[in-house]
C-alpha cells in the first residue's frame, strides 16, 4: 500500500526520460513510495508554475529552477541536460518540503491518485461536505481497497486523529472514520488492472470491513473475495450484497467467506438471515450448491449473470426467491426446471443457448420471462407457454424465430387465451394485432376439426372470417 510517511522520508523522485510531441517536450517524472511507483508527465512550463507558487508562498529559495532557453530547446543534448537539471530541482524541492508537503506539490506529483494518504484526505473532505447525504443514503460512499485498508490501519494504530488533522482542511479530525462507522451503504471499487503508468494494482490489496459496523448494503467491484476480511461479521445485518468481478467460483466462497473449512455442510450459524438481494455478476460460478443456498432463507433476488453456469441448480432451497437472473451463461438444456425454481416470478435467461421452451411449460409462477438472444427457431415452441396462468411479459428478441413471416401475430396466437395479457418483446399488442390473432386461432381450430370456430371467438367475441 502506497502511504507517504513524512517522518520516514519514504518518497523519492526521478526524471527517467522525456518525449517530444508537437514541438513540446514532456519530462517523465517517476515518483516512488517504498516499492510503489508511478510516472507523471510535465513540460517545463508546469515546473515553472509550480516554482512560482512555491516561491510566492516563501517555501523554497528563488533560484532553484533552471532558466528557460528559447533557442535550441529541442536539441537532444539540451533536452537531456534539462532533464538532469529538472531532476535535481524536483529532488531538492521534495527534500525541503516532504515533512510538510504543500497541496500544490502533492497535486504536481498526483498523490491524490496514487497515494492512499492523500486519497483519504480527499475522502475526509468529501465526508465533511456530504456527511448528511452519505448517512441518509442519498449519496453512495465509494472507496478503493487501498483506502479501506489505509483507514483501518490508521484506526488500529491510533493515528486517525493526528493524520487527518495534518490535512489542513476545514475538516474535523477523523471525520471519515465517523462516517465509515455509521454509513449504511458502501461500494468498494477495485481493479484487476494496474493504475495507469504505475505498478499499483488495487485488486492486490487485502482489506478488512471491521470499521463499517452499520452496513446494510455492500458492493464489491473487481475485488477478490479472498481479500476481504470481516465480511462474516456482517451476516446478520446485510440486506443487499453485490460481488461483481470478484473471481467467485462457488456460492460458498461468499457465504462462508472467512471460514477455514468451507467444504463441509454449513451450519445454521452461517445463515444470512437479513439478506434479500445477492448479486454475483461477472464471476466464474459454474453452479449453485443447494446446501449453500439454504443459508439464504429470505433471499428474494439472485443475480448470477455473466458466469459459466451450464445447469440450473436446485434453487427450490430458496423459498422466498422471486427474481432470478441467469443471463449470459452457458445454459442449453433445462431438465426438470419446474422442480428447481420454486416460486420464481421473474426469470432472465438472455444470451444463453436455449432452443426449446418446453421446460418452461410447468413453471406456473412465471410472470416475466426474458429469453432474448438465444437459439429458439420454431414458432411451435411458443405454444409450450400457453398454460402459464400468470405470464405477462415475454421477450424473444434476437432469436432466429423472430425472422419468421408475421412473427408477432403467429407467436401470440400460440399463447392461446394469454395472448391478450402478454407483452411480447417489450411491445404491447394493438387491437388490430389481437384481431389478427383471433383469426389465426379460429383457423387453427378449423384445421383441428372443431366446430366452435364458426360461432365463438376468444372470450365470447364474434369472429367473422373473410
Amino acid at each position: 500500500m502506497s502511504l507517504h510517511e513524512p517522518d520516514l522520508g519514504n518518497m523519492s523522485v526521478a526524471i527517467i526520460g522525456s518525449n517530444t510531441t508537437n514541438s513540446t517536450t514532456f519530462y517523465q517524472l517517476q515518483v516512488s513510495i517504498d516499492s510503489h511507483q508511478w510516472v507523471v508527465e510535465h513540460r517545463y512550463s508546469n515546473f515553472a508554475e509550480l516554482n512560482s507558487q512555491l516561491v510566492g508562498d516563501k517555501l523554497i529559495p528563488v533560484d532553484l529552477l533552471p532558466g528557460k532557453k528559447l533557442i535550441g530547446s529541442r536539441e537532444p543534448a539540451f533536452v537531456d541536460r534539462r532533464r538532469q537539471d529538472l531532476e535535481a530541482y524536483i529532488r531538492r524541492v521534495v527534500a525541503l518540503l516532504q515533512v510538510n508537503l504543500p497541496d500544490v506539490l502533492a497535486k504536481f506529483l498526483q498523490l491524490e491518485v496514487y497515494d492512499v494518504g492523500w486519497m483519504l484526505r480527499r475522502q475526509a473532505f468529501l465526508c465533511f461536505v456530504h456527511e448528511g447525504a452519505y448517512l441518509g443514503g442519498q449519496r453512495l460512499l465509494t472507496l478503493s481497497p487501498m483506502e479501506v485498508q489505509g483507514l483501518t490501519q490508521l484506526v488500529r494504530e491510533g493515528r486517525a486523529d493526528s493524520f487527518f488533522h495534518e490535512s489542513k482542511l476545514s475538516t474535523p479530525p477523523s471525520q471519515v472514520v465517523d462516517v465509515a462507522t455509521q454509513v449504511a451503504c458502501l461500494r468498494v471499487a477495485g481493479s484487476w488492472q494496474e493504475l495507469p503508468r504505475s505498478n499499483i494494482r488495487p485488486a492486490a490489496y487485502p482489506f478488512s470491513l471491521e470499521l463499517f459496523r452499520a452496513l446494510r448494503k455492500l458492493t464489491l467491484h473487481e475485488v477478490p473475495i479472498s481479500s476481504v476480511a470481516s465480511l462474516a461479521e456482517l451476516r446478520g445485518q446485510l440486506v443487499e450484497l453485490s460481488v461483481v468481478g470478484g473471481a467467485v467460483r462457488e456460492l460458498r466462497d461468499v457465504l462462508l467467506c472467512g471460514e477455514v473449512h468451507r467444504d463441509g455442510p454449513p451450519s445454521a450459524e452461517h445463515q444470512w438471515p437479513a439478506l434479500l438481494h445477492l448479486t454475483l455478476r461477472d464471476n466464474a460460478v459454474r453452479g449453485v450448491d443447494e446446501s449453500a443456498a439454504a443459508l439464504l432463507p429470505r433471499l428474494t433476488s439472485l443475480d448470477l449473470s455473466t458466469n459459466a453456469i451450464e445447469q440450473v441448480g436446485h434453487l427450490a432451497a430458496l423459498p422466498a426467491l422471486r427474481h432470478l437472473d441467469l443471463s449470459n451463461n452457458c445454459l442449453s438444456e433445462l431438465p426438470d426446471l419446474h422442480t428447481r425454481l420454486g416460486n420464481v416470478t421473474r426469470l432472465q435467461l438472455s444470451q444463453n443457448r436455449i432452443s426449446s421452451l418446453a421446460p418452461f411449460a410447468r413453471v406456473l409462477s412465471l410472470v416475466q420471462l426474458d429469453l432474448s438472444f438465444n437459439q429458439v427457431r420454431d414458432l411451435e415452441e411458443v405454444a409450450s407457454l400457453r398454460g402459464l396462468p400468470c405470464l405477462e411479459d415475454l421477450s424473444l428478441v434476437g432469436n432466429p424465430v423472430t425472422d419468421a413471416i408475421d412473427y408477432r401475430a403467429r407467436a401470440l396466437e400460440r399463447l392461446g387465451e394469454r395472448a391478450a395479457h402478454v407483452t411480447l418483446d417489450n411491445e404491447s399488442s394493438s387491437q388490430s394485432e389481437l384481431d389478427r390473432v383471433l383469426v389465426l386461432q379460429a383457423l387453427r381450430t378449423a384445421r383441428e376439426g372443431g366446430p366452435e370456430f364458426l360461432r365463438r371467438g376468444w372470450q365470447g367475441r364474434v369472429v367473422t372470417i373473410v
